[in-house]
């Protein structure tokens, strides 16, 4: 007599069982059942996209994603991230702009991607010559 797989219930023969189609007829469905949850799952799920970018020292710069991220995370190439007065660094999210103390956004998100900031009150999110890394939150 056939016993069944712990998970989905599938049949698990022996050698002398009689099966009948119907038997994987039921099997299958339940194991595109599955497969269908999974993938619903996983479409869910984050994306992380991570890149670089060298700062170029304009005042208002768009790092351009293609997408609306949900949270950014930047990164000085040597791990500076400023102090209580300065950003060079740090993470944003929707509705959480990155800001230093006294000091305007320095690093926020747009429908396609993020902006970064040199400004003159401590914002350094895009200094000349620097090197930053990103991990963007899709």
């Amino acid at each position: 007599m056939a016993t069944y797989t712990a998970n989905y219930g599938l049949h698990q023969w022996v050698p002398g069982d009689n099966f009948l189609r119907t038997d994987f007829n039921t099997d299958f469905q339940k194991i595109d059942a599955g497969i269908k949850a999974a993938l619903s799952t996983a479409q869910g799920k984050a994306e992380i996209v991570t890149g670089t970018y060298t700062g170029d020292g304009t005042q208002n710069r768009l790092i351009n994603l293609g997408f609306q991220p949900r949270g950014v995370l930047v990164e000085t190439s040597w791990g500076a991230r400023g102090g209580v007065t300065q950003a060079r660094a740090g993470m944003a999210v929707a509705g959480g702009p990155l800001a230093p103390q006294d000091g305007q956004p320095c690093l926020f998100m747009t429908s396609g991607g993020f902006r970064v900031v040199r400004g003159s009150t401590g914002e350094q999110t895009n200094n000349e010559g620097y090197t930053y890394y990103y991990l963007a939150v899709k």
